[in-house]
């Protein structure tokens, strides 16, 4: 039988953690015997997999996907290794697959992704499948680092929010007077999430008429707040949906993403995505053929507009792409 090591020592939150999940939930009980390593237990765990907690954090994800989950491979006399961690196991014979899902390793100067980077120059060319959730990312992947012999591309796909579980929200009183705009951000310091455009924005245009909802704890800096910003602090998946469906569209700031799958899960429930137009979202957009829902800006100035047409109109209709919903999981 198929003895599986799957390795998620990173995989703590946000994209990370669902895409575990939905990694666990497609290959429940399927014949295969599973030992996932990871820093959480999976909200459903099927029979067919072993959990064992294991977290990892900066350069130690690296230095465990490249040497120390060897030791996990002998103890569980694994057949295969996964790996979320962007790089896999450099030794052993066994059937490798390397799940490459963070774009900044290809862009960014920081040191942790350099290193990430000479370590798939380095040691990422032995045997092994690397999967892809675009296009784009793959395309970019070989530019900067090699390309693969064996790879597969796997749109991810989005679980849709059943709108039914909370339909006692309509027994809430929501002030409708001002826009509510949901800003999923997590950690403010992460440049690459670019949050310094929306403070430019609103000491630029003011947007009185618009609460923006940040997902971060209120920062140390009082010089980050404004009178229409509400930091909500790290939300459960619950509690995430919740404030969407509160919410009138999603604000997406980022320089860099993957896949971003705050915009399809807004998109999923009817919910505009206003991202700042980037060349991952270009190509997103390109490869679905357009994405209904989807409004793209360039400026601040821009977000004026976008703001006055929706406080206008909160409910465009448009119905989102089936194929947004669909993911390959089947590696």
């Amino acid at each position: 039988m198929n003895r599986i090591l799957i390795n998620a020592s990173a995989a703590r939150e946000g994209g990370a953690l669902t895409i575990v999940e939905s990694y666990v939930a497609h290959h429940a009980n399927d014949g295969s015997d599973y030992i996932l390593l990871s820093p959480n237990v999976p909200i459903s765990l099927p029979n067919n997999f072993y959990w064992k907690r294991v977290e990892t954090k900066g350069i130690m994800t690296v230095l465990f996907a490249l040497f120390f989950s060897l030791f996990y491979v002998v103890k569980y006399k694994s057949t295969k290794i996964v790996s979320f961690s962007n790089v896999n196991l450099f030794f052993t014979r066994i059937e490798k697959v390397t799940y490459f899902h963070n774009y900044l390793i290809l862009h960014s100067s920081a040191l942790k992704f350099f290193l990430i980077r000479m370590s798939l120059m380095i040691f990422g060319r032995v045997n092994q499948k690397y999967v892809f959730q675009s296009k784009f990312v793959y395309a970019n992947f070989c530019k900067k680092i090699f390309k693969p012999t064996y790879y597969l591309l796997a749109w991810p796909g989005v679980t849709p929010i059943n709108l039914a579980k909370y339909a006692y929200l309509d027994n809430f009183h929501i002030d409708k007077s001002k826009l509510k705009i949901l800003v999923p951000i997590v950690d403010l310091g992460n440049r690459n999430k670019n949050i310094d455009l929306l403070y430019a924005a609103i000491d630029k245009l003011g947007f009185h008429n618009v609460v923006f909802f940040i997902t971060s704890p209120e920062p140390l800096d009082i010089n980050l707040f404004r009178e229409n910003i509400k930091y909500v602090g790290k939300l459960d998946k619950e509690s995430y949906n919740t404030q969407l469906i509160q919410s009138d569209a999603v604000l997406i700031l980022s320089l860099f993403e993957t896949v971003c799958l705050p915009i399809f899960e807004a998109l999923s429930i009817n919910r505009q995505a206003i991202v700042y137009e980037r060349e991952y979202i270009n190509s997103l957009n390109k490869e679905f053929g357009g994405i209904d829902g989807l409004i793209t800006f360039k400026n601040v100035d821009d977000l004026c507009g976008i703001f006055s047409r929706l406080a206008k109109n909160k409910s465009v209709p448009f119905r989102a792409d089936k194929n947004y919903f669909t993911g390959n999981w089947g590696f």
